[in-house]
């Protein structure tokens, strides 16, 4: 079975200052409850279909190491880091706003790719996150009720804040 870890791995103030580094704000820009996939823990010893799509979803979103090439193929670039005191730093947030509004989740389409800033002030990706409010995912599969998605066999966690509300995300820490 895949774990799944609500917390990041590295210390939240070493967290924060990795990922957000030279971020101006550096504030609390959102939190998340959602669970997160920790695909390094899992690349050696999961099972091997769950390392198979792992393997699948990094050699697809390699081109995205260049940022150029992500913005290129539609993804956006927050200007915030997304970050909290208490919880550390995820990154830099860069939705593709065509597959985040959509009312699927597909493996091999990502909605969101996850960047840090680096000492040089590049960008390095990190994750993918997966998105789907639940509303849009309920009209889109039988209404109140639907069963959740699910990607590596496990049901993508229900998440509520701000500023979506009722969500279902899943982030994928890859590299």
């Amino acid at each position: 079975m895949l774990a799944f870890e609500a917390e990041l791995a590295a210390p939240a103030s070493l967290a924060a200052t990795v990922a957000c580094q030279m971020d101006p704000s550096n504030g609390i820009t959102e939190t998340s409850t959602s669970l997160d996939v920790d695909a390094s823990a899992h690349a050696s010893g999961g099972p091997s279909a769950v390392n198979a799509e792992l393997a699948q979803l990094r050699r697809l979103v390699a081109p995205y190491h260049n940022l150029d090439k992500a913005l290129a193929d539609g993804y956006v670039m927050d200007a915030v880091c997304v970050s909290d005191p208490l919880l550390g730093a995820m990154g830099f947030h860069a939705p593709n706003l065509t597959l985040r509004n959509d009312a699927e989740i597909s493996l091999l389409e990502p909605d969101v790719l996850v960047y840090e800033r680096t000492p040089n002030g590049k960008f390095r990706l990190n994750a993918v996150e997966y998105f789907v409010l639940k509303s849009t995912w309920d009209a889109a599969h039988g209404g109140a009720g639907a069963a959740p998605p699910v990607l590596f066999g496990q049901n993508v966690p229900l998440s509520d804040h701000p500023p979506f509300g009722q969500h279902y995300e899943l982030h994928v820490w890859l590299f």
